[in-house]
């Protein structure tokens, strides 16, 4: 397809010729105006059409071309008057209109090197004023003989399809039918690139229920899909059902490596086999970007009201540029107070942050943390809140909170050197024992019973256990602390000035460099920290007082001015009330 019309190209397109003359105009394409009786009419050549033009005409191409193939397919066979069958006539190979674009660089250098050789024809058919034949004949043979530049008979060897049959006594060159072939080509205008030898990727009638066998949650192996197809073909998907070879050369060369794992992995565990984007900490400044998560630890250690052996939740909020973790805040659940103890333990060294990441938690997503417009944490320190986009199955997405997952398997190596830590692999029995022993410490009616049960329990647990809250905070916190001071890969090199030998920042030289290059942080006073994290609630006034927490009632002569409605709105009166959950008193209105 040399030349191209407007009316093929409207057809290509589904659209008006009209509007395809409209768009030509408005684009700019470049065209040539051929006089018809009576009226003009415009050509175009693919390569000045733009991509999607060029790509709607080889789709309309091709749809032509096979439907034009099942139809010779499908004719009636063809009888002698003797009655004997002619065989059917193979219909002609479909022509479709490619891009330059889409060919690949050995191609190119094909083409490229045919149309030399065919203007090199032409010279000497010009110049000797001979023949087509006698000029290909001479061209051959001059470069066999030696006589030919070492530049035009490596064009020839380039010229020449890598797919042809060799001899014994090749020479690498074309035959005169190839160039006489290319000749015929160059007049009709059609491409001189080689075809490439491609799989068949037309879909089988078996390719579905092979996929279907093999995108289950249990795994299955290819001898035991192979054997399902086997006992599931129906005439209708053919006269024989696949092999074991074709099953295995379908899933290995025709199909997605990343679609087999659909079904199979699922969540978190599908998303581990995809690519994923490295962010860079290029150009940012502390405080930019924070990250916060959550831990519960793999250890247990003293609750500090009862003193039972329980699991702590700790949540770290790390400055994404520096990798220096703020001091963990230590709870017992996942809750809002945990949470905002963690940014307020940020902000105490770093300022406020311009943005705060978490996991898309209920403790975070809530009106007194993110969403009140008024009387929120996020409004009032005029903080950005974002979470990482959640997964098609409803799940958290980890890799997007990178920094605090690795500041966890930080801890949880750690904590492998305590008494009552449990991890995946540990041994059950073990754990059962120094579980045994810690509820003995807690029971014990005396010291000295108590310190006996726990010596014992560090003897069976191989490791020190806590004896208050306070101990495994201050160990806690020693981890942070140590974090600080390693060394941090995502972080520039430096000379260590003890050895001299290169290695990478650690997370407190790196907030040290930026704090000499003339950084500094948004801080706040204490006063206005106490302030801020000081839980803020919004109540309804009604007989000049409110109930701010579990039912207490507070009231005040002023707030009776409050009462009833505000005009001009006519509805009911809502004021901030900060109140300190330790002294229980009203701070303001």
């Amino acid at each position: 397809m040399s030349v191209i019309t407007l009316t093929q190209i409207a057809e290509a397109l589904g659209v008006h010729r009209t509007s395809a003359m409209r768009r030509a105009d408005r684009e700019g394409w470049q065209f040539a105006e051929e006089t018809a009786p009576g009226r003009s009419v415009r050509s175009y050549t693919l390569e000045a059409l733009p991509r999607d033009v060029q790509k709607a005409l080889q789709k309309s191409a091709l749809e032509t071309a096979v439907n034009q193939v099942s139809t010779a397919a499908s004719t009636t066979a063809v009888f002698t008057p003797t009655g004997e069958a002619l065989p059917p006539v193979k219909p002609a190979a479909p022509v479709v209109p490619f891009c330059p674009a889409d060919l690949t660089t050995r191609q190119r250098e094909n083409e490229n090197a045919r149309s030399t050789l065919l203007g090199e024809i032409s010279r000497l058919q010009a110049s000797a004023r001979c023949s087509q034949e006698a000029a290909i004949t001479a061209l051959l043979t001059n470069a066999r003989s030696g006589l030919l530049p070492a530049h035009l008979v490596g064009t020839l060897r380039l010229a020449r399809d890598p797919r042809g049959r060799k001899t014994e006594h090749d020479d690498g060159l074309p035959s005169p039918r190839c160039l006489k072939r290319w000749l015929s080509k160059s007049v009709k205008g059609e491409s001189l690139a080689p075809a490439v030898v491609q799989a068949d990727m037309s879909v089988k009638p078996w390719h579905g229920l092979a996929i279907a066998l093999m995108q289950r949650p249990q795994g299955s192996i290819k001898r035991w899909v192979v054997a399902q197809i086997a006992e599931q073909w129906t005439p209708a998907m053919g006269d024989t059902p696949p092999s074991y070879d074709q099953v295995c050369r379908f899933f290995r060369e025709k199909f997605s490596k990343i679609d087999v794992l659909v079904g199979r992995h699922t969540g978190m565990d599908l998303k581990n086999h995809r690519r994923y984007t490295i962010r860079s900490r290029v150009g940012l400044m502390p405080a930019m970007e924070c990250h916060a998560d959550g831990w519960c630890t793999h250890f247990t250690a003293s609750h500090p009201v009862s003193g039972e052996f329980v699991t702590y939740e700790l949540w770290t909020a790390i400055d994404y540029a520096t990798g220096y973790p703020a001091d963990p805040a230590i709870g017992l659940s996942e809750s809002y107070e945990v949470i905002a103890k963690c940014l307020e333990n940020y902000i105490r060294v770093f300022g406020v942050p311009l943005i705060f990441q978490t996991d898309s938690t209920g403790s975070v997503k809530n009106e007194r943390f993110e969403f009140d417009p008024i009387s929120s944490l996020q409004e009032r320190l005029g903080i950005t809140i974002v979470h990482p986009k959640m997964l098609e199955v409803g799940k958290g997405n980890s890799q997007a909170n990178g920094l605090a997952e690795n500041l966890h398997a930080f801890y949880d190596r750690e904590s492998k050197e305590l008494g009552t830590y449990q991890g995946k692999s540990m041994d059950t029995l073990t754990y059962k024992r120094v579980q045994r022993l810690t509820k003995a410490m807690v029971r014990a009616g005396t010291p000295e019973a108590r310190e006996k049960a726990r010596k014992e329990a560090e003897k069976a647990g191989k490791g020190p256990i806590f004896d208050s809250h306070k101990q495994a905070s201050d160990w806690i916190k020693g981890m942070a602390e140590r974090r600080r001071d390693m060394p941090n890969r995502n972080l520039p090199k430096v000379s260590d000035p003890e050895t001299g030998k290169q290695r990478h920042m650690t997370p407190r030289e790196a907030l040290a460099a930026h704090v000499a290059d003339g950084w500094e942080p948004v801080a706040l006073s204490e006063a206005d920290i106490i302030d801020a994290f000081r839980p803020h609630v919004r109540k309804t006034v009604t007989r000049g007082g409110v109930s701010p927490y579990s039912g207490q009632r507070y009231q005040h002569e002023e707030l009776e001015h409050w009462n009833g409605t505000l005009a001009p709105a006519d509805e009911q009166a809502i004021l901030d009330v900060l109140y300190d959950l330790l002294d229980q008193a009203i701070d303001g209105v």
